[in-house]
């Protein structure tokens, strides 16, 4: 019980909180709506300027997130603004937090891992 006039607890004690820990999952993986494990995809595609707009397309119809960064700097997929302001130069990552068979088969198609 709380003593309202100090704001402490009973035992004099001040009441410290405990950070907020989700449940823990291994580094690739993460959970979907329904509460199943979801292993991320991870894709290295190289995209010029003039095929953005089929990217970000096809990223659009996925129902999950999809990520696409180089180094530290990450954007939405789905945004076309965010994926014009990418360096073309370099090689990309794509993150896709869940999966789409025709995006995964349009990402192996433009990947250089395959």
């Amino acid at each position: 019980m709380w003593n309202a006039g100090t704001l402490l607890p009973e035992n004099g004690r001040s009441a410290v909180r405990q950070p907020f820990v989700k449940n823990a999952l291994s580094a690739g993986e993460r959970k979907d709506r329904m509460g199943q494990t979801v292993d991320r995809m991870k894709y290295r595609i190289r995209l010029a300027p003039d095929e953005v707009n089929r990217f970000v397309i096809a990223a659009t119809r996925c129902d999950f997130d999809v990520d696409i960064a180089y180094n530290s700097f990450v954007v939405d997929a789905k945004s076309i603004l965010g994926v014009l302001g990418l360096d073309f130069k370099r090689p990309l990552t794509v993150v896709c937090h869940g999966f789409n068979g025709d995006f995964d088969a349009y990402l192996k198609n433009i990947s250089f891992d395959a």
